[in-house]
């Protein structure tokens, strides 16, 4: 490359010099070889499974070991997830490190279209194959005509890259396919050319490697989401071939919203699904800390377990209790507020079993679910069932009160009930009430 601007390197004093020829070719011909060991890195690393935040660190240091001068460099790209629109990082000279973001789903924000990055991705839209801008900060205020580049440059930046790549032909780097870079110095004179060429050269590599990264996080990430965490995670490692299923012992958690028919007769579908939306956030949100796993929604209702992680059964139990209360108390409060405005509500009832159950791949050739099968399924729902009976908004079944040890008093027995479908006549317990409530109740 014969830009004059390739040679010139800074002194010991921070100043622009100019470099003899031969210099100038010497450090061409290192960016040169620069180029080759950073794209054999990113796909040693791509290829090893590296996270993004490990690469572009790693892309970062190694630039700064290269003595390309960059105070600041940041990477974005969208993701597929429901509470996550996507993510970034930020990797700060002063700190030799990344800092990670994550941006909610939401409105595009004012300052995201007033960005020069929006700028960039509406010329990719507009056909053009991995756009790049760059602009001189230090040349003057037409230099500075984004608003954040006004900030780099009051906080010493002098030159600005920004740089997109998408995804696929159709690509569009702020729709999950593709990514965004920017890179900004603080050097007098700015970038030099060979510099901007590395960095072209070799973000190719990178992205593709961010791309490996991103797709396997978008995988795992949706099937925790539809799947749960523990089933989500098994499918991602290979638990895929139909009919492959585990004995699992563990407590079974079930809750079902009380009336539901009724409620969804008098009310939109939009009101509707933003009350299931409420309920099963308040009941899953009790479940996260305590090592619960939701198996899955079945219209107004919820399946969960609670492993045997820990050798004492009463721990996993007694979790579970603790779940199980907490969600009843949030879910009554929250009842109030949303019959205060006006909004549909509903009670839930809650069932606790211990039991074996088949867990594994279930379904059609082509349609498979990561379910839970066996009769303890089945004695959860009908312990469920008579909730409402026995007016009672938590029930157990005897086997959970025994492997629970009563929960230290916390449990009484109800008396012994048939449940449809079962042989014989289950014992039922519920939570020990204060004498006063009991008598208000009366006998069941």
């Amino acid at each position: 490359m014969n830009d004059a601007s390739t040679r010139f390197a800074l002194d010991q004093t921070g100043a622009a010099t100019l470099l003899p020829e031969s210099e100038s070719d010497a450090r061409l011909a290192e960016l040169a070889e620069s180029a080759v060991d950073l794209s054999a890195w990113t796909t040693e690393e791509g290829l090893r499974g590296a996270t993004a935040r490990e690469l572009f660190d790693g892309y970062c240091r190694r630039l700064s070991a290269l003595n390309v001068v960059i105070v600041r460099a940041y990477v974005s790209t969208q993701t597929l997830h429901p509470q996550w629109r996507g993510y970034g990082y930020t990797w700060r000279r002063d700190l030799n490190s990344v800092r990670e973001q994550q941006y909610a789903r939401g409105p595009v924000s004012r300052e995201w279209l007033s960005s020069p990055f929006n700028a960039l991705i509406e010329r990719s839209r507009a056909g053009e194959k991995n756009p790049w801008l760059r602009r001189r900060l230090e040349l003057g205020p037409d230099q500075r005509d984004f608003p954040a580049l006004v900030d780099f440059y009051e906080a010493g930046a002098t030159d600005y890259l920004c740089l997109a790549f998408a995804f696929g032909e159709s690509g569009d780097p702020s729709h999950g396919t593709g990514v965004v870079y920017s890179f900004t110095t603080d050097r007098p004179g700015g970038f030099l050319a060979d510099e901007i060429h590395l960095l072209r050269s070799t973000l190719p590599g990178l992205s593709l490697a961010m791309k490996a990264h991103a797709g396997y996080d978008i995988a795992s990430g949706l099937l925790r989401t539809y799947l749960g965490n523990d089933a989500g995670s098994r499918v991602h490692s290979g638990a895929v071939e139909r009919g492959t299923v585990d004995s699992l012992l563990s407590v079974l958690w079930y809750a079902d919203l009380r009336g539901f028919t009724r409620i969804s007769d008098v009310s939109s579908g939009a009101a509707i699904v933003h009350m299931l939306n409420d309920v099963f956030e308040t009941l899953t949100a009790a479940l996260r800390p305590r090592g619960g796993h939701v198996l899955k929604f079945i219209g107004d209702a919820m399946l969960a377990t609670i492993s045997f992680d820990e050798p004492d059964e009463k721990i996993a139990c007694r979790r579970a209790l603790d779940a199980a209360v907490e969600a009843s108390s949030n879910l009554k409060a929250r009842n109030l507020e949303r019959e205060a405005a006006g909004l549909p509500f509903a009670d839930v009832d809650i069932a606790l079993h211990v039991g074996e159950v088949l867990y594994g791949n279930v379904g059609a050739a082509d349609r498979l679910d990561f379910t839970v099968i066996g009769p303890a399924v089945n004695e959860v729902v009908r312990i469920e069932r008579l909730c409402e009976r026995l007016n009672r908004r938590i029930l157990f079944s005897s086997r959970f009160a025994e492997a629970a040890g009563r929960c230290d008093g916390r449990l009484e027995s109800l008396g012994k009930f048939e449940l449809r479908g079962v042989g014989e006549h289950k014992e039922i317990f519920g939570l020990r009430l204060p004498p006063t409530v009991a008598l208000q109740l009366g006998p069941a």
